[in-house]
């Protein structure tokens, strides 16, 4: 007992010591720091104090603006025998791929720019079909044709 006695005194002494070292420690050390903040002091804005989210400055932060939703016109059409209709990619993200629903009622032609395609009806009236335009960001737009 007297030996766990003894040991159990030796840990809080030697716990006190250790202590009071490095508490010491920290006081005599001249790493400048108060310097430091004296020459960087903090700043900061408070939220209130932006009137309007549009004053804040991203332009380092080099976010694109977001694009605006694909979509085509005309969004529909009549369908005629041999008809050609003109079709457009509206917003989104170029370039743009053009494809339709059956093909057996119709076809599509991309033109040079591919914002652009025209569609041929190859089938009866009655026949629907439908364009489809998607952007090489994945979004897809879709005009029926009937």
């Amino acid at each position: 007992m007297k030996t766990l006695r003894k040991l159990a005194l030796s840990l809080i002494g030697i716990t006190i010591i250790l202590s009071t070292l490095l508490y010491m420690g920290c006081e005599g050390d001249d790493d400048n720091v108060g310097d430091y903040f004296k020459d960087n002091p903090f700043q900061h804005t408070d939220r209130d104090s932006v009137a309007n989210i549009n004053d804040y400055d991203n332009s380092s932060t080099n976010i694109p603006p977001a694009p605006t939703p694909l979509s085509i016109s005309p969004s529909s059409s009549a369908a005629t025998p041999g008809r050609r209709i003109g079709v457009q990619a509206i917003g989104g993200t170029s370039p743009y791929s053009w494809s339709v629903g059956i093909s057996a009622h119709g076809s599509i032609a991309p033109q040079s720019n591919s914002k652009y395609a025209v569609y041929t009806h190859t089938a009866a009236a009655t026949d629907i079909n439908n364009v489809i335009v998607t952007d090489s960001a994945g979004a897809v737009a879709i005009a029926n044709i009937n």
